[in-house]
């Protein structure tokens, strides 16, 4: 059976009618008297023993676990990933021959710095150059063509840097707690089988930022296992060439001697939908909107159909929905196994 501990009013409710039971004549109910004060103190005692006793529980599974999550993955060797710091090529413009140093200092327009990770000479007015992110994190994930600008002049080289095509990308926080949680699970579900169709993913997951994997057998004729991944916890999910290198990098180093595989990044397939809502308000709007964008990363994979039925619930469940239509789309959503079902826009109308 269940145990739920009491509140502490309940607690010293109890503790009263014990006085009163086995101290005859003694007034645990009326305030200050010595029994009183002891039926309090003892109260606050056992309800803070009791609260304890249910938060250390909690940290015997890792469903539960939060201080202690750490040491359930070690048991099956799943580390929390750490923080990353993001690189890429950058564009510098200049006279030919010029030397851009070695952690050069370069600043966006927030103030976020990063450095040159070696010299860097100009040919002809333009050279290409790797940089990184002084400080680890996502906030360093940059996209294309931004600006960026030297902190310091030198000599023959323009103080506007410009981000090359593909971007400042593996830039990653710690880990949150609930990825990780699902990833100790998962090993505990699945546990590794040495290269099963199921590992593939796991290891994409190992890789810094990446949040959902998923493979797949022989989609491409002579190479057993494609995957395909993306990375949640930033603007834009779907994984550059550094990233789809990286993840093809660390399942190298995982994979059996000898397997065969490709990594490559899947393409946005996006879902424009129109709505009929009532109330059709922007607060009744934004919360749909929340409701469709949990409803595509829980459920929406390369390969896989989205059904309209579920879609339609997703709206239903919205906190302040009253009545909608799903005016499109108006049937099941059918994703081939290179594209990912996205939310596109939404364009709103009054239910009548």
């Amino acid at each position: 059976m269940s145990f739920n501990t009491e509140t502490p009013q309940t607690i010293q409710r109890r503790q009263e009618a014990e006085a009163e039971m086995v101290l005859p004549g003694s007034s645990p109910r009326i305030a200050n008297t010595p029994e009183a004060l002891v039926t309090r103190a003892t109260t606050l005692a056992g309800y803070e023993l009791h609260k304890h006793i249910d938060e250390e529980a909690k940290e015997i599974l890792p469903h539960t676990a939060t201080r202690t999550l750490p040491q359930h993955g070690s048991m099956q060797s799943v580390d929390q990933k750490s923080e990353n710091k993001a690189q890429g090529i950058a564009r510098f413009t200049g006279i030919d021959g010029a030397i851009i140093p070695a952690l050069t200092i370069i600043q966006r327009a927030d103030n976020v710095q990063f450095v040159t990770t070696a010299d860097v000479t100009i040919v002809g007015t333009t050279a290409n150059g790797t940089i990184e992110a002084v400080n680890a994190g996502a906030n360093g994930n940059t996209p294309a063509a931004t600006n960026l600008e030297l902190i310091s002049p030198l000599i023959g080289i323009e103080s506007t840097v410009i981000v090359d095509v593909d971007g400042l990308s593996l830039g990653a926080d710690i880990e949150r707690v609930e990825p990780y949680r699902e990833r100790i699970l998962e090993q505990w579900r699945q546990p590794p089988h040495g290269g099963a169709l199921f590992d593939y993913a796991y290891w994409a997951k190992e890789v810094v930022g990446v949040t959902r994997a998923w493979p797949f057998l022989n989609l491409v004729q002579g190479i057993p296992v494609s995957i395909t991944f993306v990375i949640d916890d930033r603007e834009d999910i779907f994984p550059t060439a550094l990233e789809v290198a990286a993840v093809e990098e660390y399942i190298d180093s995982q994979r059996p001697v000898g397997a065969l595989f490709e990594v490559f990044a899947p393409t946005a397939k996006s879902i424009d939908m129109e709505i009929g809502l009532n109330p059709n308000t922007v607060a009744v709007q934004e919360t749909v909107r929340a409701e469709l964008e949990d409803f595509f990363k829980r459920e929406a994979e390369p390969g896989k159909t989205l059904r309209l039925s579920r879609l339609q619930e997703s709206i239903l469940v919205a906190t302040g929905e009253f009545h909608h239509v799903l005016i499109t789309p108006n049937a099941d959503i059918v994703a081939d196994e290179s594209e990912l079902p996205i939310l596109g826009t939404i364009t709103w109308s009054l239910a009548t």
